[in-house]
């Protein structure tokens, strides 16, 4: 289908621009959420030109507001005509899209003051090789209503590779490297030739066709790294990554077609990665409510489709078991978790000025 058939633009930024970089935002029924994320792209310090395409899902009138309200002329506001999903927004924002880079920034995530900038020196430092992916640090703003058992003061960074100790900024990440995170989507940008020599996302891998297009960058060697932070990736219970959501919003199938189409090597880094993948199902099955037949049926989902470990298999194959990990883990870990504060607000402050 042409984007006309299942988009239509209900306002219109500035025609004809050519700008560097094209931020994409996905929508769906937040518009605070929203407000925030285009307010902290519209406050960008010497930022290459861009343009803001705001794809909204929902046909919600909030979104043509806010962008009235904002008055920019970079921003422009897609009407889907039916839910298409957030992968098929990300893909009609790409298809309308003018800038030679592309950015998605969902709408509950953020740009730091400076991103842009950054972004465009990192890749002006490089111009003898052709990245095609260039993906920074990420700020995480985990939000009051998620409680991991070592959340600190503050928010935490995550850095999805190991920067070499002799490399330039950015850093080739070679084939066979390991992630240590997932790149987030907030801190990276696509060339958008790239993007579009690749098909696209990938919609058969569900959650997952962000991974699977870092690693197809990944395989033909136009994936890069950066040390500087870009982008602020929102930490809440109502996000895609929660755990109590992985079988609606991360099917077990779309896992193996991951695996197929991206992680069939036989790389030590791949078989790594397939693990940790792997361990999210077992986990969710075991700190998510569930009844017992429906935890039967997905550890026999698994079982079948993923998990083919010697430490998964006898796991799965138990469901009482996993029923009294379930309820020993809904008892042990808010208790474990005021403990480990209280302790560590004991502690002397040699021991966790570190920890910060």
């Amino acid at each position: 289908m042409s984007v006309s058939q299942l988009s239509h633009c209900v306002y219109q930024g500035c025609e004809g621009q050519q700008p560097w970089l094209s931020i994409i935002i996905p929508t769906f029924k937040r518009p605070s959420l929203l407000r925030e994320a285009l307010a902290s792209v519209l406050a960008q310090d010497a930022a290459p030109d861009y343009q803001v395409i705001v794809v909204d899902n929902a046909c919600s009138q909030d979104t043509l507001e806010i962008a009235k309200e904002l008055r920019s002329s970079r921003v422009s506001v897609y009407h889907n005509l039916e839910n298409v999903g957030m992968w098929g927004s990300m893909g009609i924002g790409i298809a309308v899209a003018s800038g030679e880079w592309i950015l998605i920034l969902c709408d509950d995530d953020l740009l730091l003051p400076n991103a842009l900038g950054q972004f465009a020196t990192a890749v002006s430092r490089n111009q003898k090789d052709r990245i095609g992916c260039l993906a920074g640090g990420t700020l995480l703003n985990i939000s009051e209503d998620v409680q991991p058992i070592l959340k600190g003061r503050g928010d935490c960074v995550q850095f999805p590779f190991v920067a070499p100790q002799r490399r330039a900024d950015p850093f080739l990440v070679p084939p066979g490297t390991d992630f240590l995170e997932v790149p987030k989507l907030c801190s990276s940008i696509f060339r958008k030739e790239e993007i579009l020599r690749a098909g696209g996302w990938d919609r058969e891998c569900e959650g997952y066709a962000d991974l699977a297009m870092f690693l197809r960058m990944q395989k033909h060697g136009l994936l890069y790294g950066s040390t500087e932070i870009f982008g602020k990736f929102g930490v809440h219970s109502g996000n895609e990554s929660n755990l109590a959501r992985i079988w609606t919003n991360y099917p077990v199938t779309a896992a193996e077609i991951l695996f197929t189409r991206y992680l069939n090597d036989g790389s030590p880094s791949s078989d790594r990665l397939r693990h940790r993948l792997e361990g999210a199902y077992v986990r969710a099955l075991w700190t998510t409510r569930l009844s017992t037949s429906l935890r039967r049926q997905y550890a026999g989902e698994v079982l079948a489709h993923v998990a083919r470990t010697k430490f998964n298999y006898p796991l799965l194959s138990l469901p009482w078991l996993l029923e009294l990990l379930a309820m020993a883990y809904r008892f042990a870990r808010p208790r474990i978790g005021t403990i480990f504060r209280a302790l560590r607000g004991n502690l002397p402050k040699h021991l966790t000025a570190g920890q910060e």
